[in-house]
Order: C-alpha cells, then structure tokens, then sequence
C-alpha cells in the first residue's frame, strides 16, 4: 500500500514529509516514536526488492557507511524490511544543497571555495580507503553541503550504493563488481572503471575528485564525449 504522513514503520519510525522518489524509491523524513530523533528513511520498491542485485546494492549502501566513522560521511542508523516487503534504510536528516545544486546557480567557484567543499570529501575518502570502501560514484549531487543554523557548514559524502567494501564480500559482492560490469556516472569514471575491469581501486575515486575539480573551477568536463 501507499505510504503515508504518520505511517509507523518497524514499530518505531514515524513518517514524516516525503522528501523525493525516483526508480528505485523514496526518500521521507520520519521520528523515532520514543526519543524523537529525526531521521531520513529511504525506501527501495517491494517490486525490487525480488532482484537480488539492487537489493544487495541498496544493502551495500547501509553496510558501506556504517563501516565508516567521519563526520564527513552521512550515518546510517538501522536497516529493515517492513511488512509489506519494502526494504529501509534510516540515516541521519540532512539540511542544506548538494555541490551540484551550488555549481548550477552560483557557475564556477573560486580555488579556495573548490577547496572549502572537496577538501572534506579527500578526508572522507581517506577513511572509506582505509577501510576497504571505494565510493566508485563520486559526483557533486552526492556530496552535499549541511547548513545547520548557527554552525558552519559541514560537507558529507552520500550514496554508497555502488561502493566496491574490500574483503568478504561473498558471491553477492563478487556478482556486482564483475568483469564487464559498468558501474557509475561516465563524466566522473576512470577509464579503468569505465571499462569494467576488477583491477579498480581507490585511485578511480581520486580520478573522480580530479574531475570535479576542474568542473568547480570551470563549469565543464573535462571529457565531453557521450560514449
């Protein structure tokens, strides 16, 4: 059934206000009904659930953060499925604009903002590597800038869904990062990513802070091309 304002989920998340949907699902705000800590929840599609592939990404993605602890990395709370099949994850509520939102209505930025904004996704990276984790879809709509009033802005990297978790991934893990398996957003892609290879490693992420540097700075690609 449809989700709803004041729909309890789990016996303990209260939803809130729908915050977006897309393909794979939606994203609500909710509460904990007991100490009233305000979250986000994403929900993935009971339809896609079935696909064993998208549900171990979307589970990989509350794996992937949970492993990491920095303040530069969004948190992940608890993961379930609720009764009617939809998988969920909680994570913290964020406020504010992804660094796509900020380069599409202020152009290009100057060094030193460029540094502001990706310097914290280079300390993220430093313990996702550390840790085994490669992002592998490092882009600006998924590094996201919080504004919180009264505080300076804080900088978290999101969206772990395709993240490559080094070591005892099992047969699921090994499926979703296969020879031939293009994974991530080709503007941002190493050419070893984009060809599909297993050889990728940390550097891919790195490739991608490359890039978006220059887009920071510039306001373009530094590959153009659409193949």
């Amino acid at each position: 059934m449809p989700m709803k304002t004041g729909d309890v989920i789990a016996s303990k998340y209260v939803l809130g206000e729908r915050l977006g949907s897309g393909g794979m699902g939606e994203v609500w705000t909710c509460q904990h009904s007991v100490i009233g800590k305000k979250a986000a929840i994403k929900f993935l599609r009971a339809e896609l659930a079935g696909n064993e592939e998208i549900y171990q990404r979307f589970l990989r993605e509350a794996r992937a953060a949970s492993l990491l602890e920095s303040s530069h990395i969004i948190d992940i709370y608890d993961f379930g499925v609720t009764d009617d099949g939809h998988p969920f994850l909680v994570m913290e509520h964020l406020t504010g604009k992804s660094l796509a939102d900020i380069l599409a209505s202020e152009g290009p930025l100057t060094v030193g903002r460029m540094a502001h904004y990706l310097a914290p996704v280079l300390r993220a990276l430093d313990v996702a590597h550390a840790a085994g984790v490669i992002h592998r879809d490092l882009k600006p709509d998924n590094v996201f800038v919080c504004r919180r009033e009264g505080e300076d802005e804080v900088v978290k990297l999101i969206d772990f869904g395709i993240a490559k978790l080094g070591g005892g991934g099992g047969d699921a893990s090994a499926k979703l990062t296969a020879t031939g398996l293009v994974m991530g957003t080709p503007y941002y892609m190493s050419p070893e990513q984009a060809r599909g290879t297993r050889a990728v490693d940390h550097r891919s992420d790195l490739y991608a802070v490359g890039v978006m540097i220059y887009e920071c700075l510039t306001r373009s690609y530094p590959h153009e091309g659409e193949t």
